[in-house]
């Protein structure tokens, strides 16, 4: 929480820093290397952060095989922290796969999008996903599409 606060003051600093001043060519508006760096550096303990909430808030059972890990990206066009987080599960020989987008700064539990594939052990697959751009359904399209909207957010640009 603490950290989510110096982000959003940094970023409002920055912001403010560009309004009514014309760019120069020695201070373009927007964050320095070395600040985005930091930006940076501050985006992964979130992410890390929100991967440790994310994991105490899972009710273990052994009859579970579960794999669960997590990356951050700090985005310098949107000056947003996003965290994906990636969870693997095994049950009777049914795998599923859950992927979910979430903005690190924000206290929004909800996801920003999620995707989730289940194979059974009878061959089929399922598919539910949902994303922040209206995207919703269990068909394979809206799977790939909500898939495409967490890739351009986690994209290094």
């Amino acid at each position: 929480m603490k950290t989510t606060l110096i982000m959003s003051a940094l970023a409002l600093v920055l912001s403010a820093a560009c309004v009514g001043f014309a760019q120069t060519p020695t201070r373009p508006c927007g964050p320095t290397a070395t600040e985005i760096f930091h930006l940076r550096m501050e985006c992964k303990e979130l992410g890390k952060q929100f991967d440790k909430e994310s994991e105490a808030q899972v009710i273990r059972r052994p009859e579970i095989a579960r794999v669960h890990f997590y990356a951050a990206h700090y985005n310098p066009q949107a000056n947003r922290c996003y965290v994906e987080g990636t969870t693997i599960l095994r049950e009777d020989g049914h795998d599923t796969v859950i992927i979910s987008l979430h903005d690190a700064q924000s206290d929004e539990p909800l996801p920003l999008a999620s995707t989730m594939r289940s194979n059974d052990k009878d061959g089929t697959t399922t598919f539910e996903a949902g994303a922040g751009d209206g995207t919703s359904g269990n068909d394979h399209a809206a799977y790939l599409k909500a898939k495409a909207f967490i890739d351009e957010h986690m994209r290094e640009k």
